[in-house]
């Protein structure tokens, strides 16, 4: 099974929130938290990573957030996911993060097949754009929906 994490789910709504909420930047992470039922320590953790690749700025002071940089509508869903997470690979034994080495990988017939599969993904996710996140979530209500749901509590 590929799954994605909760890290790279956390982030990529508060992503969208942010977003969404572009006519109030900055926005704070203790509101993209409440708003979203996400941890603000989570928050804070992947907002650090988000801020390293270049897909946040933070704007300090009593009023200060975060905002999404220059050109935001172009930050790809590919780069939201590797930033909050890593790069994706299909099977933990291409993983180069694991502690656990799989012993035949070297050698395994499969690596060519989840490496082709990893690439086919990364494409995909790749030739999704904030903007079309955006658009897709205003019409679908995706924020309002979040608020009022228990969602963050469930993972």
């Amino acid at each position: 099974m590929i799954k994605l994490s909760t890290r790279v789910l956390y982030g990529l709504r508060a992503v969208i929130y942010i977003g969404l909420n572009k006519d109030r930047w900055p926005i704070s992470l203790s509101e993209v938290a409440e708003n979203q039922n996400i941890p603000l320590r989570y928050i804070e953790q992947i907002f650090i990573k988000f801020k390293r690749s270049g897909i946040v700025k933070s704007v300090r002071g009593v009023k200060g957030g975060y905002v999404l940089r220059d050109g935001y509508e172009n930050i790809t869903l590919l780069e939201i996911v590797e930033s909050a997470d890593s790069k994706i690979v299909p099977v933990w034994c291409l993983n180069s993060a694991y502690k656990k080495k799989c012993p035949v990988v070297k050698n395994c017939m499969l690596v060519e097949i989840w490496n082709d599969l990893g690439s086919v993904i990364r494409n995909y996710l790749e030739n999704i754009s904030l903007k079309d996140l955006l658009l897709k979530a205003k019409e679908t209500d995706f924020i309002k929906i979040i608020e009022k749901s228990s969602i963050g509590e469930n993972f």
